[in-house]
């Protein structure tokens, strides 16, 4: 009696084993064909003005509820990847030529603010020749920005 019911135990353990495995495949299933047609769709995805990329994210988010175990969390990681990567081109491809950088730029602008005055060389004052950078403009510099930059990052070895 023993025995029948120890079979018993495990044919309900062998059903409930085998509907597990059946979600387990269906969802490696779902995150193979995500992740072919993200590699399919990646001109169309890289597109400025397609949702592709969100609803892709959105149908991930919503299948990796559903992960259990490392090897779809894996294939997870790998969706992920790619629609990451394809992020990336897209934002690249966004034309901001709003606003660069120009280094010299920002140091004239830099000594124009710590030394704002300038003595006149000519009578006529034709030529102007700024005043020395001193000390004392750089202490007054930190003393008016050090509420926003209150500290240095860090270091952290790798």
């Amino acid at each position: 009696m023993n025995r029948s019911k120890r079979d018993n135990d495990s044919d309900c353990e062998e059903e409930n084993w085998t509907d597990d495995e059946r979600e387990r495949r269906s969802i490696r299933h779902k995150y193979r064909e995500m992740i072919n047609d993200t590699k399919r769709q990646r001109e169309e995805i890289t597109h400025s003005k397609s949702d592709l990329l969100s609803e892709r994210l959105n149908e991930a988010n919503l299948l990796f509820k559903k992960v259990k175990k490392t090897r779809e969390a894996a294939m997870d990681s790998r969706l992920i990847y790619l629609c990451a990567a394809a992020g990336k081109q897209q934002a690249q491809a966004l034309h901001t030529d709003f606003l660069t950088f120009q280094p010299l730029e920002f140091a004239e602008k830099l000594i124009s603010y710590l030394r704002p005055n300038r003595i006149d060389t000519d009578e006529g004052g034709g030529s102007e020749q700024p005043c020395p950078l001193l000390p004392e403009h750089w202490i007054e510099f930190g003393k008016q920005f050090h509420p926003l930059i209150n500290k240095s990052p860090s270091f952290h070895y790798m």
